[in-house]
């Protein structure tokens, strides 16, 4: 499981990062073997701490 965020709001609903991610799930549907899957937001996160239980408790550094 990989999560990325954009802060498209943060930065003035900059397209640009939204732009990057369109492109790249593009290019990783044409051109791999991969299959890209998504969740709402509260699925994703129980289905990333079933695979990662220990990560359930946060770090504060």
């Amino acid at each position: 499981i990989s999560i990325f965020m954009t802060h498209l709001s943060n930065y003035g609903n900059d397209r640009l990062g939204l732009y990057t991610f369109v492109n790249l799930a593009n290019f990783m549907q044409t051109w791999t073997n991969l299959r890209l899957q998504t969740l709402p937001p509260v699925q994703l996160a129980h289905k990333y701490f079933e695979l990662f239980p220990d990560q359930k408790d946060p770090l504060w550094q």
